[in-house]
């Protein structure tokens, strides 16, 4: 034995006493075993112990309590090595045979590379037969011959299960040991420690590809334990044995892990997302925009309706009024005017300025009547103030002023606070029709983009105005009323007017 220190580092299969051999033999037959060891968890046995540890033999002085096993004093007398002069090598993890090094794992034990179905491979004569000399001259001629018992002999209990098969005598397994020593079929293994790298590796690619968000990552994450099978089955055709069982398990409950992870990250997210839309979109509206994802917070342009509306006067109206009545008076008034734009009309309530309403038709999410919606919405809110002064005794009045085209809309402020909100000519335009509202006869206001796209509403013609900030006047109307159908046998139309 060569480096025998070594051996304090394996765990090598061991056994207390080994059954002595039978008697009449035992001068003509080596110290040996003939077991099979310790099966796999899946009780299929994989492989078998090169050499075993007899504790016995130890506690009584005897020997080192190591011994060979049958199957290698078998190999090695038809390999013409005399048994007694085999090396074990506990540094190389190998048996060498007159030049052949068999190699064996930190428990002692070779890994088995099957052929098939053992009573395929391998040739059975029946022991009767041999007795009788019913076999032809040479059949053993330069042969290892086992003797032992067949599947046939179901009652004697010396079945095996393989990977090819669930009742295999157990004597084709030691002709399966054999076979591999003599043809070099060994089965290769990684040691534990490379095993590890490769657990890793695959744990670290996991998180690798987690930070991408592309939807061909997604696709290549849950195939990647595929592939690694697929790979570790072409090694396997090659005589080296990758183990998948626990690296495929470790991918997949970290990949699990992360998925589960993700899933409470973005539901969290879409939480937040929702209570922030909630805000100043309609509840259906936020649910769309969460299902579908079209919601862009870092800020787009597009063509949008803005509708500005304020209380005349009100101002100074509220110098007369004490503060917590202004407060109270507001908070209804406004409850009221943002039930028509949230929830009748789908509009998106951009913010209160004081007693006046910014309102956006067109974002976060555009229909095809954005601008009917928003005309329809300055009538019912006009309805909606003088239901409002019935109810508390009030006299006052409103304007509004509505204009279409580009804005920036999108999630503007500070890291710390942020709005969704929109900005730009549109919307300063819309500012400045709605202060029109107090020089001239009209309680809605709008521009001329917003008439030449809509045959659903009767308006008149104000005339053009200067505005601040536009170099060329722009062309303003009143909002009459909407066009409703009349009865069809009077073939004409009714208008219902502002009132």
């Amino acid at each position: 034995m060569i480096n025998f220190r070594e051996l304090l580092l394996m765990k090598p299969f061991t056994v207390y006493k080994i059954r002595p051999v039978y008697e009449p033999f035992a001068m003509a037959a080596y110290s040996a075993t003939y077991e099979i060891g310790t099966l796999d968890a899946d009780g299929i046995v994989r492989r078998t112990p090169l050499l075993i540890v007899e504790e016995w033999a130890r506690e009584n002085g005897i020997s080192s309590g190591i011994l060979p096993h049958m199957n290698v004093i078998a190999c090695a007398i038809y390999l013409g090595a005399k048994p007694e002069e085999m090396l074990l090598d506990f540094s190389k993890r190998v048996v060498i045979l007159n030049g052949k090094e068999v190699p064996f794992d930190n428990s002692g034990y070779m890994h088995l590379w099957y052929y098939g179905k053992s009573s395929n491979i391998f040739k059975e004569i029946p022991f009767y037969d041999v007795i009788t000399g019913r076999f032809e001259r040479g059949t053993f001629k330069d042969k290892v011959v086992l003797v032992g018992y067949t599947a046939t002999a179901k009652g004697l209990y010396d079945l095996r299960i393989t990977p090819f098969s669930n009742e295999e005598a157990g004597v084709f397994v030691h002709a399966t040991a054999i076979e591999n020593i003599l043809r070099s079929d060994f089965l290769k293994l990684p040691t534990p420690f490379y095993n590890s790298l490769l657990v890793i590796a695959l744990m670290t690619l996991l998180g690798v590809l987690s930070n991408f968000k592309r939807k061909l990552i997604n696709v290549l994450i849950p195939s990647i334990p595929i592939l690694f099978v697929a790979i570790s089955y072409v090694l396997f055709l090659n005589r080296i044995y990758v183990t998948t069982f626990y690296p495929v398990l470790g991918y997949i409950v970290v990949g699990s892990v992360k998925l589960v992870g993700d899933f409470l990250s973005e539901s969290a997210e879409k939480r937040k997302m929702k209570e922030f839309l909630y805000r100043y979109v309609p509840d259906k509206v936020a649910e769309e925009l969460i299902t579908t994802g079209e919601l862009k917070l870092g800020g787009e342009t597009r063509n949008v309706v803005v509708l500005f509306s304020d209380i005349k006067g009100f101002t100074s109206r509220s110098e007369r009024m004490k503060p917590e009545e202004v407060v109270a008076f507001l908070n209804i008034y406004l409850t009221r005017m943002s039930e028509i734009i949230r929830y009748k009309y789908d509009g998106t309530i951009d913010k209160f300025i004081g007693d006046a309403i910014m309102a956006i038709f067109g974002a976060p999410i555009s229909y095809e009547n954005d601008i009917e919606r928003a005309l329809s919405c300055a009538l019912d809110m006009r309805n909606a103030l003088k239901e409002l002064n019935k109810e508390y005794g009030f006299s006052l009045d409103s304007g509004i002023g509505i204009h279409y085209g580009p804005a920036i809309v999108g999630n503007i402020g500070a890291p710390f606070r942020m709005d969704y909100t929109c900005i730009g000519d549109t919307v300063n335009t819309a500012s400045r029709i709605e202060h029109l509202t107090r020089e001239v006869d009209a309680e809605v206001i709008v521009s001329e983009e917003i008439v030449r796209r809509t045959d659903r509403f009767l308006f008149e013609y104000l005339g053009e105005f200067a505005v601040k900030g536009k170099s060329e006047k722009l062309k303003l109307y009143k909002l009459i009323g909407k066009k409703v159908e009349e009865n069809v046998k009077d073939g004409g139309k009714q208008v219902e007017e502002l009132r």
